[in-house]
């Protein structure tokens, strides 16, 4: 099931004892910092403010589009190890150069079978952060002050160039299949 799909359909589903049990969840603090190194506070609030890792970890629970609670936990030992100490512990800069060298080899190569259980760090890192982003772009922040929603939207248009003011719009796709 792809992840916007289901994301469509998971917020009527949510129920309040859910949505409490995200929040006081214990691995909050590292899904927001990863939501927050993903996707940065600018000109909108970031990944963590709008509140995209409630989203994930309810994402992770519900085992969407591959996710699983090893998954996450496999991220979690691998950006451990490879600080040296607890992610967490990191400063600013030290955690971008660690979930930069994850990323890096996680989508260096083609994808693997998306059916398959993440048995890697790198596979798990690359079914985990679409959801951050997805969360995050979901969110009433991300659709409607990050995002440009154009009623027609101009599925022909090839080659454009980025202005410094340019803004995504809502309706022309989400990079493939989640």
């Amino acid at each position: 099931m792809a992840l916007l799909a289901a994301a469509g359909a998971v917020p009527a589903s949510i129920t309040q004892a859910e949505t409490a049990a995200a929040t006081a969840d214990p691995r909050l603090p590292l899904v927001n910092r990863l939501c927050d190194l993903v996707v940065p506070t600018t000109a909108t609030a970031s990944g963590a403010a709008v509140g995209a890792g409630s989203f994930v970890l309810l994402a992770v629970d519900h085992q969407m589009s591959g996710l699983s609670p090893a998954a996450l936990s496999l991220v979690h030992i691998h950006l451990d190890a490879a600080a040296g100490r607890p992610f967490l512990q990191l400063d600013a800069v030290q955690q971008v150069r660690v979930l930069t060298e994850l990323d890096r080899a996680a989508f260096a190569a083609p994808p693997g079978d998306s059916a398959a259980a993440a048995s890697t760090p790198e596979q798990a890192w690359r079914l985990l952060k679409p959801a951050i982003i997805a969360g995050y772009y979901t969110s009433e922040v991300g659709a409607s002050r990050e995002l440009v929603y154009e009623p027609v939207p101009e599925t022909t248009r090839r080659n454009f160039t980025l202005t410094d003011n340019y803004r995504s719009r809502s309706n022309e796709g989400f990079g493939g299949d989640l």
